[in-house]
């Protein structure tokens, strides 16, 4: 009987146990009930190791190569120790051992029983994991490596061994797969870790890894992958393969830590690879420069043209029928985004179609700005640190948008989604500050208008009782108080944060970038170089080494250390801390301050759009019901509902203003926090970072010391500070005196008693004063910005072809340039209109047409081929934008008195020197500096120097002393190009009046206006269009009393193409060399050059 129960023990069958583990009925009267129990127990043993048994031997077959692992190891340890075990017992009874044989005779059944005792827990355990296996057919990787880790977690020592080895058995085989992914960058047919564009599939890694090491392994996976497949001559060298295979064996997923460590250590060597080998500088560059215009509004034209367009389909969509058509969708985001690309500097630039508009909730219908009172919101609940973070995301369309930016490989090894996230979350902020703004100006554009009709007209209160004249009075104050004081701010807030933190934290990004590269040893793209390899792989040797060390830096062997350079880590931690400091320096690591922002852009939002539906003015017209006390009243009932609105928006304002300075106090008060974790990925701010209230810069600080990065975002801080109570408003509001005012008079609080009044004291007056003076400056801008921003380019044909034309349109309609722009954009402060005809840079002769009509801007033309100017060493093309003045002309019948030559012809030249380069067909608002008189060919062409108004240098630069003081170097560069720009061409170098002399802005002035004179006479018919000589168009559709006055049903009008764009044709390759003058050259062989 013994050996029958061995025999059913080592998996056979007996009579004994008929069906299960129960005994046969037959036996059961022979045997002791002890006996009987200790055969059903050894028989409960012997069922579930066949069950496993034979799972093994049919599942084991299974295709996936993790369940056949787990099979195969599972098998073995049975094999091992179970079937060992029944071996030695059979073993130890033959040998009548006298622990297990009694007397030496008989072998009691509780002694077997008590011998395979320790396989009853890991039997059942591993019987119900067989049947948790088979309730699926296809198991993946992790969530197989997940539930073994969860079952060896017990505190049996034999079920959690068992487990154990099987999980590691399954570790193994994930990691030979890991491996071929990770160095050689292949994926198996069978069980792959990732698709084949490299995305880690769902349940291929276990959930034990971080999503640092899971995002690690795909951005490794398909670096090295696109490069292989690529056929890249420059593969990953086989050395770092084999170390990175090593690494890869000596740990498991299940050692959370140190595989952590070794993912990120393959990422940082396989990152520095790249940079070294396929990631270009250029391309980096390009990238941020691109995140930097369109994400942080560094393209200004673009950011309030975008404003526009979105207002623009706003209002289409809302003066729309009911259907699909008045839905907003992404695609129609789109088209706005691309519209407002046009006549700006985005027009051309690559960049803008990696621009898209998301919408997460989807289309909608939009809705008009409330009108309805806010609710009171409750400004200690803004400012508790467990509040949620506050958005900015609806504040341009009126529901969540975000703006994202496509990243395909390699740039994606720089970018990561994080950083992409935190500069949706910028330009979400940024462009609602704009858009405000830029609303708040037009708000006071449109009183500014009214009170310029009521004063011509009507005054103030005709025909009211003197009570109304005085509440018209102080309600007209209080209105212009209220949108003053938002336009400071907002002129305040919007300054400093594109100012002192976007422009000064870009600019310090790019001097990192430009002073790391020098030292940076670069291969070719696609190219093999041995020795630049093994350089390349020593330096990110020695760095890693450096950075591991313990070792103070004065017992470094500094004499082997290579070449600085700008390796990938550290260029991801510039990145990093640039956006982290953005986000500081913006104010938006401060959820209570981005809290009060919100409400203070929502009262403004409710200003402006409560006096447009006033009509654009606080006052209510004086024919209008209630506007003029009726009855029994003093005062009209229209007057006292609109001073109600807007004391409350007034209280509410000054209330948020308070503690806005009070909070920003506060903050500069904190203790600095730096953060501990990894700087090479950006960190995105989310709820658990509103749990501080003080200002954070995320920059590892060395030991013992405080980084001077962190000093200088607190200083930024301490500058707002400084601008928002430049004379004592916020910190003297406490104290005032007792004579102070308030924006109504006692008058006024009668009407309504509940209304409370903040009161303003003196300093507040004077501040106000001073803020009027630079809104009004900037309004004045604003204004012109709008007029002119209506002129936008129509493009027929490609550029560099003969049927190029750029023809300028008014609000939809074609203008003429030479004749329907007016030259004065605001001659009471001497800023002129000059149209864009050659950007800086390029070589193409665009010139206005005074023969065709509407005078549209082509390519010159000389014996029927294209013009371009020659590149003359070292100037490039153009170094200015080069156009001219609109409505200007120089008369060719006239002789200038000084230069003893003849007009030109042609309307006056303009050389615009801003830094920002313009487009063919762009309208400027620009100041006259100086004037220079160029000789060309016997006649007199003026050259007049201008700046843009919205340069960063306009404030500096008021005349020709000026652009020496300020751009030294550029009135000689001038002087140089004009003179020598003929000569590649086999001309004779041009000469200048007054000896080269550039003359001053006054003497610029005369000539603006003598050759305006000239033009007025030339439209007017005075003098005449068509010669022997010459035949100009005067085909006009604004200038009143001219012959040429044409109506848009007029053939000639009529007959202009529509917008034909295409694609720049190419241009010859001659165009870009160089040609080098000498400077010793003679006038009669100056024709001599050498070219390259």
């Amino acid at each position: 009987m013994i050996a029958e129960v061995l025999l059913v023990l080592a998996g056979h069958s007996s009579s004994l146990f008929p069906t299960d583990h129960t005994i046969h009925p037959a036996f059961s009267p022979l045997l002791h009930p002890g006996e009987e129990q200790c055969l059903e127990s050894l028989g409960q043993i012997a069922v579930r190791y066949r069950k496993i048994k034979k799972a093994c031997s049919t599942l084991g077959r299974t295709p996936s190569r993790y369940v056949s692992a787990l099979y195969a190891t599972l098998n073995q340890i049975l094999k091992d120790e179970y079937e060992n075990l029944v071996v030695e017992t059979e073993a130890k009874v033959l040998k009548r051992d006298t622990s297990l044989v009694a007397s030496g005779s008989f072998v009691p059944l509780s002694s077997i029983r008590a011998t395979f005792a320790e396989w009853d827990a890991p039997l059942a355990a591993l019987e119900n994991l067989i049947d948790e296996l088979e309730l699926q057919s296809n198991w993946q990787p992790g969530p197989l490596i997940d539930l073994l880790l969860t079952r060896s977690h017990t505190g049996i020592h034999r079920v959690a061994s068992i487990h154990a080895r099987l999980c590691e058995a399954v570790q193994h085989v994930w990691i030979s797969q890991l491996q071929a992914f990770l160095i050689h960058g292949s994926l198996s047919d069978k069980d792959p870790l990732a698709s084949k564009d490299f995305v880690l599939l769902e349940g291929s890694v276990p959930s034990c890894l971080s999503a640092q090491s899971q995002e690690s392994i795909s951005y490794v996976g398909r670096a090295i992958g696109t490069v292989k497949a690529a056929k890249w001559e420059n593969q990953f060298p086989r050395s770092l393969a084999l170390d990175h295979t090593k690494m890869l064996e000596s740990v498991l997923p299940q050692d959370q830590y140190a595989f952590d460590r070794v993912i990120a250590d393959i990422r940082t060597t396989v990152s520095e690879w790249l940079w070294l080998n396929v990631l270009t500088h250029k391309d980096v560059e390009v990238a941020v420069e691109s995140l930097a215009s369109y994400f942080l509004l560094r393209n200004g034209e673009f950011a309030l043209s975008l404003i526009r367009e979105i207002e623009r389909l706003k209002i289409s969509r809302l003066t729309g029928r009911s259907g699909p058509t008045t839905m907003i969708r992404e695609q129609d985001l789109h088209l706005a985004l691309l519209r407002a690309s046009l006549g700006t500097t985005a027009q051309h630039d690559p960049s803008l179609s990696y621009l898209r508009f998301r919408l997460p909730s989807g289309p909608l219908r939009p809705l008009l700005p409330s009108l309805a009172t806010a609710p009171t919101k409750d400004l200690s609940s803004s400012l508790n640190p467990s509040s949620e973070p506050t958005t900015f995301d609806d504040l341009l369309l009126g529901t969540p948008l975000l703006l994202t930016y496509s990243v395909s490989w390699p740039l994606d090894l720089f970018l990561h989604p994080s950083d992409l996230h935190i500069y949706a979350i910028l330009f979400a902020y940024l462009s609602a500050l704009r858009k405000t703004h830029t609303r708040i100006h037009a708000c006071w554009t449109s009183l500014s208008n009214s009170q310029r009709a009521r004063r011509r007209w009507t005054g103030l209160g005709e025909g009211g009782t003197v009570e109304d004249l005085e509440a018209r009075k102080l309600l007209l104050r209080c209105g212009w108080g209220v949108v003053r004081e938002m336009s400071w701010f907002l002129d305040t807030l919007l300054g400093y944060v594109m100012t002192d933190v976007v422009d000064v934290e870009f600019r310090k990004l790019k001097s990192l970038l430009l002073e790391k590269t020098p030292g940076l040893i670069r291969q070719p793209t696609g190219t093999q170089s041995v020795s630049g390899t093994d350089i390349g792989i020593s330096q990110m040797a020695h760095a890693h080494l450096q950075s591991n060390s313990t070792l103070p830096a004065s017992h470094s062997n500094t004499s082997s250390a290579p070449p600085s350079r700008l390796d990938f880590s550290t260029l991801r931690n510039i990145h990093t801390t640039y956006l982290e400091r953005l986000l500081t320096g913006s104010l938006l690591s401060n959820p209570a301050l981005t809290a009060i922002i919100r409400m203070i852009l929502e009262v403004c939002e409710r200003f402006v759009a409560q006096v447009e539906r006033w009509g654009g003015d606080v006052l209510p017209a004086l024919l209008f019901e209630g506007s003029l006390a009726g009855g029994g009243d003093k005062v009209g009932e229209m007057v006292k509902e609109r001073q109600t609105m807007v004391a409350e928006i007034n209280e509410t304002l000054h209330t948020l203003l308070e503690s806005f300075y009070e909070q920003l106090s506060l903050s500069t008060t904190q203790q600095p926090f730096s953060a501990a974790a990894d700087a090479s990925k950006s960190m995105l701010y989310n709820a658990s970072m509103a749990t501080t209230s003080g200002f954070h810069t995320f920059i590892r600080t060395k030991r013992g010391r405080r980084l001077a990065g962190d000093e200088e975002v607190r200083r930024h801080v301490e500058r707002l500070l400084l601008r928002l109570d430049f004379n004592g408003v916020f910190s003297n509001i406490k104290h005032q005196l007792p004579g102070t005012i308030n924006c109504f008079t006692e008058h006024v609080a009668t009407i309504r008693s509940s209304t409370k009044l903040l009161f303003i004291n003196s300093s507040w007056q004077r501040m106000s004063a001073v803020a009027l003076r630079r809104l009004s400056h900037h309004a004045r801008l604003f204004s012109t910005t709008i007029m002119t921003s209506q002129y936008t380019p129509r493009l027929i044909g490609a550029p560099n072809t003969l049927e190029h034309r750029v023809y300028l349109e008014q609000n939809g309609n074609v203008i003429s340039p030479f004749h329907d722009i007016p030259l004065f954009a605001d001659q009471n402060n001497g800023i002129l209109n000059m149209i864009v005809e050659i950007p800086r840079w390029t070589n193409a002769k665009m010139e206005i047409s005074k023969e065709e009509a509407f005078n549209p801007i082509k390519q010159d033309i000389k014996k029927g081929r294209l013009r371009y100017v020659r590149n003359c060493f070292p100037h490039h093309g153009y170094i200015w934008n080069y156009g001219a003045f609109p409505q200007t002309w120089e008369d060719p019948t006239q002789t200038h008195a000084e230069t003893k030559a003849n007009g030109d012809n042609d309307p006056l030249d303009v050389c615009e020197i801003g830094e920002q380069v313009g487009y063919v067909g762009q309208v400027k608002q620009v100041k006259v500096l100086g004037i220079m008189a160029l000789l060309d060919e016997g006649e007199t062409d003026w050259k007049v120097l201008v700046v843009d108004v919205l340069d960063p240098l306009a404030s500096k630069l008021n005349d020709i002393e000026d652009v020496e003081r300020h751009l030294p170097g550029l009135v000689r560069a001038t002087n140089e190009w004009f003179r020598i720009y003929k000569i590649p061409d086999g001309k004779p170098e041009n000469q200048f009046a007054f000896s080269g002399e550039a003359k001053n802005k006054k003497y610029a002035t005369e000539i603006i206006h003598e050759c305006h004179e000239a033009w007025r006479r030339l439209i007017a018919g005075e003098s005449p269009a068509k010669t022997p000589s010459y035949d100009i168009s005067i085909r006009n559709v604004s200038v009143q009393n001219s012959p040429g006055l044409v109506s848009k049903n007029d053939p000639t009008y009529t007959s202009v193409p529509a917008d034909s764009r295409k694609p720049p044709a190419p241009i010859e390759a001659s165009i870009s060399k160089w040609f080098y003058i000498s400077s010793a050259q003679l006038p009669d062989d100056s024709a001599r050059t050498s070219r390259l």
